[in-house]
């Protein structure tokens, strides 16, 4: 049959209603989805007579035909339903390429209602939708499963489940979710509860605190690269009136502006944002505590200032930006700034006590870019690969890949840690892997989001919880696990589709004085040079289409590499930012700067 569960299904679509009998234990229905979306399989696991409702545009009579051809003995009825259009918007959503549904899930797809309720939910229980049906997966679901037809292993799922389980145990969540994503797809999800049969899906909503400044920086480096502010710009050149003075964007996004950490006045997470109506009130008659770009100081008003930037250079505001920027192209429809069932509800645990207290959940108001976002498991392991690979509809990969490179001053603890921050990421080293992401909390959440570009691998885990688990040593564990259980499989080798000879001239070994080196020319098109010996430095380079070289790593990017020739035609010398890499060490006949003694070499008498 032809499912075509988008968006916008249009008065066409119709909700067939499948009745499984004659003790038929699962079916397999076959779906081939519109030329946007790949061909899948659908896999519907069910007790006989269980109702499950699945959005088709197909024909009702033929899809009954090849149901019962491919299903004997299955009944097949069908009926026209109008589709609410808060649903059709909302969640009606293509499903992922190898997905596994239960019959519990599909009923939530399709029956979710728009409003929610306002009352506090259960600890371990996720907001009960208006028709009824709690928006969750059935009580059968063990808090493990996976999400991709590349599946982890056995042992690995276990590993990553017992990992969780033991946090939430041990640090006492009502609930806490998990998601592992390899090869820029999400290969497994798992839940622990505090209340039985009540383990969370991907689908439900935590908040995730200061992951939001990591949305507001994309939104920020949008505007660098379509020309509308340079990162060197003083805040002040486009948000005039602040009291920031010189600090410059990239500060604000590195937390080295020097911006006080908090707002003045009563803790504004617990307390309502329109306590804080203009930016004069989140940042008080002293926002600046140290010389902007000296030191490395958490700021949340600073990512305000950010939000505030935004909103005044795009004329909208910051949370309408964000859906139309990043929201909508990159899938993120249960990423908002505000709570949509199913929901998770926030808690504070006692420390001496296994006792609970409810947490309030505020809207923070002008602070919003710096910590307001509601999402789940699901959407941010989607942002966890855009976050590693980029998108050409938001930000490309090499504005991604310059967020994550260090830009904040590291102090000494940090230094010994290996923790540093980029333009709106932190970053850390573990175990000799640089990982990146960022953490969050809010009173009653806790969030952690951690990427290892090395292993392919990012780790998602969400709490309700004001305290208790570490998040970011539970995302940490997760990409271990994966990493060392199943290490990434290499790309196979490949040679080059065409051999240049003027560039294969360039390969082999070179020296920087009397330090030896290697250039290998590889099938990317780009050339690597690097010590063959010890440490030193090294960096790949790619073409510029005149013979040149430009450098893309560490000390050498964005530094010339020029390969020289004699008169003749032959090769002489690279100059690389004035250093001169010559095929013999110190070559008399290269111009070596400082020149080479005419004696040459020799030894001691």
């Amino acid at each position: 049959m032809d499912l075509a569960s988008s968006r916008r299904l249009g008065a066409a679509a119709m909700r067939l209603i499948w009745a499984l009998a004659g003790g038929c234990p699962e079916a397999v229905l076959e779906a081939n989805f519109p030329p946007r979306h790949p061909d899948t399989r659908l896999r519907l696991e069910s007790l006989a007579a269980t109702v499950v409702e699945v959005h088709c545009r197909c024909p009702p009579a033929e899809a009954a035909r090849r149901y019962a051809e491919r299903a004997p003995g299955a009944h097949a009825v069908h009926v026209v339903h109008e589709l609410r259009p808060e649903a059709v918007a909302q969640y009606d959503r293509p499903l992922g390429y190898g997905t596994v549904i239960t019959v519990d899930t599909i009923l939530n797809r399709s029956a979710w209602a728009s409003s929610r309720p306002a009352s506090p939910v259960a600890p371990g229980r996720v907001q009960r939708v208006g028709n009824g049906f709690d928006a969750r997966h059935s009580s059968r679901w063990t808090g493990g499963m996976t999400t991709s037809q590349d599946a982890l292993l056995p042992g690995t799922q276990r590993a990553l489940l017992h990992r969780i389980a033991v946090a939430q145990s041990e640090g006492r969540a009502p609930s806490l979710v998990a998601a592992v994503v390899r090869g820029g797809q999400a290969v497994w999800h798992g839940a622990r509860s505090s209340v039985d049969g009540h383990a969370p899906d991907e689908n439900v909503q935590y908040r995730i605190g200061s992951i939001t400044k990591t949305f507001t920086a994309v939104l920020v480096m949008r505007l660098r690269d379509e020309g509308v502010l340079d990162l060197s710009d003083p805040l002040d050149k486009h948000l005039p009136g602040t009291g920031v003075r010189e600090a410059t964007i990239a500060e604000l996004l590195a937390h080295t502006s020097g911006v006080a950490a908090e707002s003045p006045g009563p803790w504004w997470e617990r307390t309502p944002g329109s306590l804080r109506p203009e930016l004069a009130d989140v940042l008080g008659e002293q926002p600046l505590l140290h010389p902007a770009g000296r030191l490395h100081h958490y700021s949340n008003t600073g990512y305000t200032l950010l939000g505030a930037l935004v909103e005044e250079l795009r004329g909208a505001p910051w949370e309408e930006v964000l859906r139309r920027e990043i929201l909508e192209p990159l899938g993120l429809h249960r990423t908002t700034p505000q709570p949509e069932a199913p929901y998770a509800g926030g808690w504070a645990v006692h420390p001496w006590a296994d006792a609970l207290l409810p947490e309030p959940m505020e809207d923070l108001g002008r602070m919003a870019s710096a910590g307001q976002l509601w999402s789940t498991t699901g959407d941010l392991a989607k942002f966890a690969v855009f976050l590693a690979r980029g998108d050409e509809r938001v930000l490309g990969a090499e504005s991604v890949r310059e967020m994550r490179t260090p830009a904040a001053p590291a102090e000494a603890p940090d230094v010994v840690d290996g923790v540093t921050y980029g333009l709106g990421m932190q970053l850390h080293a573990r175990g000799g892997h640089l990982l990146f992401g960022h953490s969050g909390s809010l009173p009653g959440f806790l969030a952690n989001l951690t990427i290892s570009l090395e292993d392919d691998v990012a780790a998602v885990v969400l709490a309700n919880c004001t305290s208790g688990p570490s998040l970011g040593a539970v995302g940490d564990d997760l990409v271990r696990i994966v990493a060392e259980a199943e290490p990434r499989i290499p790309e196979p080798w490949r040679p080059l589709r065409e051999v240049d000879p003027a560039v294969l001239e360039l390969a082999g070994q070179w020296y920087w004085g009397t330090g030896a080196f290697g250039l290998r020319v590889t099938a990317d098109g780009h050339i690597s040079l690097g010590p063959l010996t010890g440490g030193g430095r090294g960096s790949r380079f790619r073409p510029n289409g005149d013979g040149t070289w430009t450098g893309l790593e560490d000390y050498y990017a964005g530094e010339l590499l020029r390969p020289v020739r004699r008169p003749d035609g032959s090769l002489s010398h690279l100059d690389l930012g004035s250093f001169v890499f010559t095929r013999q060490p110190y070559d008399p006949e290269a111009p070596v700067p400082g020149g080479v003694d005419p004696q040459g070499w020799r030894g001691i008498k």
